[in-house]
């Protein structure tokens, strides 16, 4: 509170949907507008960056608190690397419909990435795709939202062009 003067109440939780979020390297991004209050970006507090000898990832005493509000900085959300996430808010109201609504974006974003192999592929990834349906060959190795098998090295092409595609898809256009 005292590193925030407009925050008045503070939710932590072990947000099932969350929680997977604070240990990839990929920034967890709102899909929906209920979410729009984490377009600024979530920062991922690693307790263990600042307390190596820590025997848990618990923020058990001031200097941990601190460091904790210092990577949450001006963000109404930071993540807790594998352990939750911290939210706040003006109000009680404010930081509860913020809590319920990170664990809505983390479902969202998870639905969506499980989905993105499974239509079909957009932009660089259809042409990687028709590239390889057109080169024929030996079908040994199955395309990723492809819906066929190609040879193990186009196989291997494809999948690669397409989860680079999704990934700088997700980068390229910012929400914010």
């Amino acid at each position: 509170f005292r590193a925030r003067p407009d925050v008045n109440s503070v939710v932590h939780s072990h947000s099932p949907a969350v929680i997977p979020f604070g240990v990839i390297d990929k920034p967890f991004r709102p899909v929906s507008q209920t979410g729009a209050f984490l377009c600024g970006g979530v920062p991922n507090f690693e307790l263990l960056e600042k307390f190596p000898d820590a025997p848990n990832l618990l923020v058990t005493n001031g200097p941990k608190g601190k460091a904790l509000a210092e990577k949450l900085g001006d963000r109404p959300v930071a993540l807790m690397r594998g352990h939750g996430n911290t939210v706040v808010g003006g109000s009680v109201r404010e930081a509860v419909f913020r809590a319920v609504f990170t664990e809505l974006a983390a479902r969202l974003a998870s639905q969506a990435v499980m989905l993105a192999g499974a239509g079909e592929p957009s932009g660089i990834g259809r042409i990687a795709v028709n590239y390889v349906r057109a080169m024929g060959g030996a079908p040994h190795a199955s395309v990723i939202a492809g819906g066929f098998k190609a040879a193990m090295p186009d196989a291997a092409f494809v999948n690669g062009t397409l989860a680079h595609a999704l990934d700088f898809d997700n980068t390229w256009y910012p929400l914010n």
